[in-house]
Order: C-alpha cells, then structure tokens, then sequence
C-alpha cells in the first residue's frame, strides 16, 4: 500500500466574531463555516492522511491542535483562514509546531457574488482577507509556504494541493538519507560537482564518497551461483539483448557488487557518475 503524506491541517476563523455577540456555536453561519471544513478535509482525506481536530477559534484550540499535529509526525501543514482571523490564533498553533513546509489555502465559499450579500454570506467570504494578513505575518516570520486559491469544491484546486502534499512526503524521506557516490568528482566534468553542504542543508541529505576499487573488489568477489541466479531472474522478467556471455556475466557481476555496497553502508540513494 502506498505510503500517504501525513498533513496538519489548520483551518481558523475568528474569535472577535463571538466574543461581541455576532457569531455563535450554534448559529447557522458557523454550522455552514465547520461544513465547508469537513468536506475541505473529506476532500483532502484522498491522498493524504490528514491530523484535523476542528475550526479553530482560539489560541487554546490551536495550541491543543498542534500538539495533536506535533504528535502524529506530519510532513508538512495546510493553513487556511476561512474568514478573516486574529493572528495571534495562527501564532499560536505555530509557536508549538516545528519548521514545517506550509500550504497557505484561499479556499473561496462561492464561485460568484449574488446581487445582493447579506452579512453573514459577507462574513464566510472574509477568508481571501485573512490570507493576506496571515501572507504578511508568514513571510516576516521567515516561514517558507506556497499559496493555492480556489474555489473549495473546485477538483483542480485539490489537485494542485495533492503535488505540494507528495512534495512534502518526499521532502521529509530525504532527511538524514545517505547518498552513496561512485566514483569522486572528475576535473574534467566540473559541472558534476554538487553542493554537497547546501545539499545537508535544504533538504537533510548526507554524502558518502565510494571507492572505485571497493567495487571493483566486490564484483570479482562474486561467486558463479549468485551470477546464474541473476541471470536467470534477468531472463524471467528482463529484455533480451544482444551481448556476448562474457559481458553479461561481467555487468551481473558490477550490479551485484553495487547491491552489496548499497546494502552494506545503508545507502538510501546511489549515483554512479560515467565521463566520457
């Protein structure tokens, strides 16, 4: 079964709302608020496993929130304001949270606007108000996100959110993965060359440098029933070509040989760089 991107899911609107009377748990406006929030997370729920525990309204709510994310080990966060909300609610959820890539969300409730907008209907359309003051606060706060508007039952806005989701999947996998690299940087190719501390840097990945002779080494130390099984399998489910016995059994022997050393230092990753 293939692995799905765990995501926190942050979905705020505004406390200021109910604390002066104009917005309630019950009223219809925050009935309709929280239903757009669950088909947004139903949504959402087909390629990823989403870490959600309701509309957010507080700085309690938020903070209980990130530690239910902070528990679950997400690869990355959805934040969307749904209406216009205080900062400090955001602040507060991220205050507990770790640097974690972020898909900032303008999920728009309507397509259009009808002739004539009573406030509560003003009201559910406050969140591209709220995307752009939390914008602000992100990116003086040096968080790294990207920005996705739509409509919230539009497919192609998923989809677009899908991406980033696997982005952050893989992200999170090569973090303190180890590349093996066969053979050194050649002089003669030196656009080759990598940054390899920038590298440890953005993404978590680790260097390791390989020795042409250890390869070398391994592949004669191949033993001949290890190299008939090979070949066997390659005959079962490989593509017949045209190459001399000789070549076959040394390329068997090579690819044995890279196996072992992958295996032997763990390696999550493996580039075998050829000049010509």
């Amino acid at each position: 079964m293939e692995y799905k991107p765990k995501i926190g899911v942050l979905l705020i609107t505004s406390g200021w709302f109910r604390n002066i009377g104009l917005q309630s748990d019950a009223s219809s406006f925050s009935i309709e608020v929280e239903k757009i929030g669950r088909e947004i997370v139903e949504q959402i729920s087909d390629f990823c496993e989403p870490v959600y525990s309701g509309v957010l309204f507080s700085e309690e709510a938020a903070g209980r929130s990130a530690d239910e994310i902070n528990n679950s080990g997400v690869d990355g966060l959805i934040i969307s304001p749904l209406m216009w909300c205080e900062d400090q609610i955001l602040r507060a959820a991220l205050k507990k949270l770790p640097a974690l890539p972020i898909i900032l969300c303008t999920f728009l409730p309507y397509t259009t606007l009808p002739e004539y907008l009573d406030y509560a209907e003003m009201l559910k359309g406050s969140g591209t108000v709220g995307t752009l003051q939390v914008s602000g606060f992100l990116k003086r706060e040096g968080y790294n996100y990207q920005a996705v508007t739509g409509y919230y039952k539009t497919p192609g806005v998923y989809e677009i959110i899908k991406d980033y989701c696997n982005a952050f999947k893989v992200k999170k996998q090569l973090q303190n993965a180890i590349c093996g690299i066969l053979p050194f940087p050649c002089n003669q190719m030196s656009t080759t060359w990598v940054d390899e501390f920038n590298l440890r840097k953005l993404y978590g990945v680790e260097y390791k440098y390989l020795e042409i002779s250890r390869l070398y080494k391994e592949a004669q130390a191949s033993h001949q029933d290890e190299i008939d099984e090979f070949k066997q399998a390659i005959k079962e489910k490989g593509y017949i070509i045209d190459v001399d016995e000789k070549n076959f059994n040394e390329g068997i022997k090579y690819a044995l040989a890279m196996e072992k050393i992958v295996n032997a230092e763990n390696l999550n990753i493996f580039l075998h760089k050829r000049y010509y």
